[in-house]
């Protein structure tokens, strides 16, 4: 059987970016630098600074030598980097998909590597960025309406199960609205179970010991560094545990 490694490295494929203007960019987190390593898809090795901006599927390159460049699924394989501001070491891959619920034509996408099994793994894609402009009519007491123009990002993220048959079954999204402009700025969050029974049916009946620690340290399984933080429990302390009481005969 094919480890999710394999199966990610068989599909790997390139994808388009989209970019945005400059007004949703101060509407952001300012992106940082991280040292790194990215797989080119003719096989080359690059190694130094990255900045990727996963809400247009951009990736930037420095190597401190004078090669600076702008990277996209379409000529990346896989890239890593240790992202200082979640502490924790994130990979990605190019990956050909065809969201069903947007008529299912497949296109390649960046997605993130959250967590590998022995025959599974966990994977997080961003949508690009959707960012309009609305005028709104705005009044105070008394005073005629004004029209207001204000912009809108909408920002969603995916987590998927990755099947040992190289299917990719969305669990949920998240999604986060920010208005700019006009008299309010705005932020706005939320989420969507697709198909809740996909973790229980993969994780099998430890399931319900990850979810006594979830419980137990208060964590929200369905915001994504709560989940990776659930699923780090369940690949490293109940897989373990159960591997050693097979291995005492219990």
């Amino acid at each position: 059987m094919k480890t999710p490694t394999a199966i990610l490295l068989l599909i790997v494929i390139s994808t388009i970016s989209y970019g945005q203007g400059d007004v949703a960019t101060t509407m952001l987190p300012e992106l940082q630098w991280n040292t790194g390593n990215i797989v080119l898809n003719d096989g080359s090795q690059l190694t130094g600074k990255l900045k990727y901006n996963d809400r247009v599927g951009l990736l930037a390159f420095e190597d401190g030598a004078g090669d600076s460049r702008s990277l996209t699924a379409r000529t990346i394989s896989t890239f890593e980097y240790f992202d200082e501001k979640i502490n924790r070491r994130r990979t990605f891959y190019s990956i050909e998909y065809g969201d069903p619920e947007r008529q299912g034509n497949k296109r390649p996408f960046l997605f993130e590597l959250l967590k590998e099994f022995d025959d599974y793994a966990l994977l997080s894609r961003f949508d690009p960025m959707d960012v309009r402009q609305v005028v709104a009519p705005v009044s105070f007491n008394s005073m005629p309406a004004t029209s207001s123009p204000r912009t809108i990002i909408d920002l969603a993220e995916t987590v998927y199960i990755l099947t040992p048959e190289g299917d990719m079954e969305p669990i949920f999204r998240l999604s986060e609205f920010i208005t700019d402009g006009g008299v309010f700025d705005s932020e706005r969050k939320k989420r969507k179970i697709i198909d809740k029974l996909l973790l229980p049916y993969f994780i099998d009946e430890a399931y319900f010991r990850m979810m006594d620690y979830v419980d137990e340290k208060e964590l929200d399984i369905w915001e994504k560094e709560d989940f990776i933080t659930a699923l780090s429990y369940y690949k490293d302390t109940v897989t373990k545990m159960d591997a050693e009481a097979s291995a005492s005969g219990h």
